[in-house]
């Protein structure tokens, strides 16, 4: 939950652990590709996702900011979770409507998640994400959540893309989601890759989050690994992307 915004409970829930907020002032890492895990993250991707090339990208107006924390151990990045006993399992989900050119987005969603099969978090993921154990034994399932996240996406047109770095978080969620017997509650919503999208920018790799921030000399995230804070976090590079493609803000 962001602790630096206007938070107030979903109507009807009685968890403290979901947020909507109407003025906000987050993420797992999400490495580059590799040839040790391409074989894992193809396995993983579940859903059907049509990410956004750069043309489309430039003309949108409004985008649902995105970033989410999984279960997670040491070895998860370097296997892209591997170990079938040890999914990823959605922690913490931030979501933000955007619209670009704005200095900061107008609506948000934050909800802690308790998981399924590894409901105790590793100290690494506790750590990494900064988050209690009290905190998600407290949370509510997966499929809770996802009705909430259906009825904030409810005031959202249908066609409104989902934008994140990497397309990780659309397919975690998505397969999570599967294992409870739920659809992703983003089925259909087309996804804006912003590394995706860094890259067609600038003719090359960027690289990972935090050295594209450094190379462009953008505002640190002080609550990094925090998924609302990562999601909002993602409108300083749409910025950069529409800058860089010879694109003012609007």
């Amino acid at each position: 939950m962001n602790a630096h915004s206007e938070d107030r409970q979903l109507p009807g829930s009685a968890s403290p652990f979901c947020s909507q907020a109407s003025s906000t002032p987050g993420g797992t890492p999400r490495p580059g590709p590799s040839s040790r895990s391409s074989s894992r993250r193809s396995e993983m991707t579940t859903e059907k996702l049509r990410t956004l090339a750069l043309d489309e990208f430039l003309a949108l107006r409004v985008v649902i900011l995105i970033d989410c924390e999984f279960t997670c151990w040491e070895d998860s990045l370097p296997t892209w979770w591997s170990d079938t006993n040890r999914p990823p399992e959605l922690v913490e989900i931030g979501l933000a409507r955007y619209a670009v050119g704005e200095e900061k987005p107008s609506h948000s969603f934050s909800c802690f998640v308790r998981p399924r099969l590894n409901p105790t978090l590793s100290p690494y993921c506790r750590s990494l994400v900064g988050v209690s154990q009290e905190e998600i034994d407290n949370a509510a399932s997966l499929p809770e959540v996802v009705s909430r996240i259906a009825e904030w996406l409810r005031h959202l047109s249908g066609t409104t893309p989902t934008c994140g770095w990497g397309r990780g978080d659309r397919d975690f969620v998505a397969a999570d989601a599967a294992r409870w017997g739920r659809s992703c509650p983003f089925a259909d919503r087309p996804h804006a890759d912003v590394r995706q999208l860094s890259a067609a920018a600038l003719g090359r790799d960027p690289g990972t989050r935090d050295s594209l921030r450094e190379h462009w000399r953008l505002a640190p995230n002080p609550r990094r690994h925090r998924a609302l804070e990562d999601a909002i976090d993602m409108a300083q590079f749409i910025g950069r992307v529409r800058s860089v493609a010879g694109h003012s803000h609007l």
